[in-house]
């Protein structure tokens, strides 16, 4: 930031920059976060025996993950 200060970026630029980035980073974080979400319930599922699986249903409540945006 101070290097960008220096070279003669304007704090308009940088309060941008900063904003981008952080966008950048939640939206990327909240895709992993989904993928491996869903990779967890799918090992999930091929790991324990079927009656487990069916008895604890699992998945992915949308409500939550719209609730989490």
């Amino acid at each position: 930031m101070a290097l960008r200060l220096s070279i003669g970026a304007s704090r308009w630029q940088l309060i941008a920059q900063l904003l981008v980035e952080s966008t950048l980073l939640a939206i990327l974080g909240g895709i992993a976060g989904i993928l491996v979400a869903r990779w967890t319930v799918g090992l999930m599922i091929s790991i324990l025996p079927a009656e487990m699986v069916s008895a604890l249903a699992f998945t992915i409540d949308r409500s939550a993950r719209y609730l989490t945006r």
